[in-house]
């Protein structure tokens, strides 16, 4: 809650999907003012673990990326997940200049990686905000 709350604060709009088709429709409707997509390489399963579109239960985040850059081959993309990225080479996946980083990365991890991505200041707004407490 801490760290929407900050994102807020720093005029950062997000959107998260926990269902991969509407968040494509979305990126559809709206790639022209999207900066950054975090993908995770596997898909998400609802609570109980089941598929969330059972004729589409090969997804991966990877399918995603596909379609995303056959409407924008200029979008940014960051896949952040629990995999090792040996792990993800081992799925097929080739992820172009390093945007990978471990769901266990702290927070600053993460915004480092945002900022060499598309150009913010979010660790220093971070470090400033936390420091506030």
């Amino acid at each position: 809650e801490r760290l929407r709350e900050f994102l807020a604060k720093e005029n950062i709009n997000i959107r998260v999907f926990n269902d991969w088709s509407e968040g494509l429709v979305y990126y559809r409707n709206n790639s022209n003012f999207i900066m950054l997509v975090i993908l995770d390489v596997r898909m998400p399963r609802d609570p109980k673990g089941e598929v969330i579109h059972p004729k589409y239960d090969k997804t991966t985040g990877l399918d995603v990326y596909n379609e995303i850059r056959q409407i924008n081959t200029d979008q940014k993309v960051l896949f952040w997940t629990v995999l090792e990225r040996r792990e993800i080479e081992d799925e097929g996946f080739v992820i172009d200049n390093s945007n990978y980083i471990s769901k266990t990365a702290d927070h600053f991890v993460l915004f480092a990686k945002i900022d060499q991505l598309v150009g913010t200041k979010t660790v220093e707004a971070l470090e400033e905000w936390l420091g506030d407490d």
